[in-house]
């Protein structure tokens, strides 16, 4: 073999050893370019799909009345919105949720919505103070006190009635003396703090959410303290019809 076919074997060996590692690089660049644009999916998606973080009980009124406003919050089984529910109940109580809304620091929807929180976390401690109750006359007796207390920050002393006794042989509603029919006018729904309207759909949404036993309790409790309602309601207007027919003068009852 001469010098100059030594050289042009050497070239090609050369020539190819430079296309082989262009291939390598290629290779390892497509490579690259894949792990980078699966490291940038993975990424994106831990950033989309990610759980915001919990807001701590211990956080200002304004932080957790946004929070309770949050897809994160209502996503919460019922167990772990429980103690939101309570802080916010506590803070309602003090004013301090009223005192942040006056400040502009939380919206009106925030404001009300927090406030709705509150008003659930009563009537569910609530309900499960009546259901824990031992007999039906307890049951009844707790509704009126519920019932009276609401009416006193309603109405006048004067304009109410003695607590109906439980009646066991008939309903108190069906024993009373029927007024005169009067127009009916159907107030707008709110909770203990009057003014405060509640949203019913969200209400219904928000209990179907719960565990059944939570929910039938819920239920269960609504509609005894309505049927007693209606109770108390018939004896403050056989209240009313009898002082209007009473001579002036005459001493009440």
């Amino acid at each position: 073999m001469d010098i100059s076919a030594q050289t042009k074997q050497a070239i090609a060996v050369a020539n190819a050893r430079t296309v082989l590692h262009r291939k390598h690089l290629v290779t390892a660049g497509i490579v690259g370019a894949i792990v980078a644009g699966v490291g940038i999916i993975v990424l994106g998606g831990w950033f989309m799909f990610r759980k915001p973080p919990l807001a701590r009980l211990n956080a200002d009124t304004a932080t957790l009345a946004r929070f309770v406003n949050t897809d994160t919050y209502l996503n919460l089984p019922l167990e772990r919105q429980d103690p939101y529910m309570k802080v916010i109940k506590e803070r309602e109580d003090s004013l301090d949720l009223q005192n942040i809304f006056n400040a502009g620091k939380i919206t009106e929807d925030e404001y009300r919505n927090a406030r709705q929180e509150a008003w659930y976390w009563q009537q569910i401690k609530r309900s499960e103070k009546w259901a824990a109750l031992p007999t039906p006359e307890a049951k009844i007796a707790y509704l009126n006190e519920l019932i009276g207390k609401k009416e006193k920050d309603l109405h006048p002393a004067s304009a109410l009635p003695d607590l109906p006794k439980p009646d066991k042989s008939a309903s108190a509603l069906d024993k009373a003396p029927k007024p005169g029919k009067a127009k009916k006018t159907k107030a707008p729904k709110t909770d203990d703090s009057v003014g405060m309207k509640r949203d019913d759909s969200f209400e219904r949404i928000r209990i179907n959410r719960w565990p059944k036993e939570s929910r039938d309790r819920w239920i269960a409790f609504h509609r005894a303290y309505k049927d007693q309602k209606k109770v108390y309601d018939a004896a403050v207007a056989v209240k009313a019809a009898t002082a209007a027919t009473r001579p002036a003068g005459a001493p009440g009852k």
